[in-house]
């Protein structure tokens, strides 16, 4: 199971950790999670903060 830590913090959402499991590492998993997160997000009116290096890097390559 793919999984993240966040809170959210007015209308921002802190997204702390993001993890995936060595056999899910490369599938796509976290990625997904991602998405779903930033979709989340966005119809919530939220801005999203990445504090973890992955959703960083996920935001700076993915998102609009």
């Amino acid at each position: 199971i793919a999984y993240a830590n966040y809170r959210q913090d007015g209308q921002k959402l802190f997204i702390d950790y993001v993890f995936a499991p060595p056999e899910l590492r490369g599938t796509g998993a976290a990625n997904a999670l991602m998405k779903k997160i930033s979709k989340y997000a966005e119809d919530e009116g939220l801005k999203l903060v990445p504090v973890c290096g992955y959703a960083k890097h996920w935001m700076e390559r993915f998102a609009k």
